[in-house]
């Protein structure tokens, strides 16, 4: 059984991305990440963070950018001849396979956080 992340967790991050909206924004994998990360802050009692609203995701930009449908992070990952790395769906593995996936969309994308593909 997974533990929930910490009412404290969730009101920091919200917190931090509000105070340094211009510097920093918050980037998912996809739907499904905003859907755990909703489901998370109603579990621990916590208000979704109005600053996650702007949050960018990346399944849908990077669709956007290659001009494809959207594709899970494997496929994504094998598209940019990157292997995946670690087990699937283990959310340590996840994490870096996504980072990697962002610091090749992050960089190209020109519209500000709030105009960002949102879910």
């Amino acid at each position: 059984m997974l533990t929930p992340p910490s009412p404290l967790l969730l009101s920091c991050l919200g917190l931090c991305l509000g105070l340094a909206r211009s510097r920093l924004g918050l980037a998912l994998g996809g739907a499904c990440d905003v859907n755990q990360l909703r489901l998370d802050c109603q579990r621990c009692g916590v208000a979704w963070p109005s600053v996650f609203d702007g949050h960018i995701n990346l399944k849908k930009e990077y669709a956007r950018l290659r001009g494809i449908r959207q594709c899970g992070m494997r496929r994504a990952l094998g598209n940019e001849s990157l292997p995946f790395e670690g087990r699937h769906h283990r959310a340590i593995d996840d994490a870096r396979n996504i980072a990697r996936l962002a610091q090749l969309i992050l960089p190209v994308i020109e519209v500000p956080m709030d105009e960002a593909a949102v879910s």
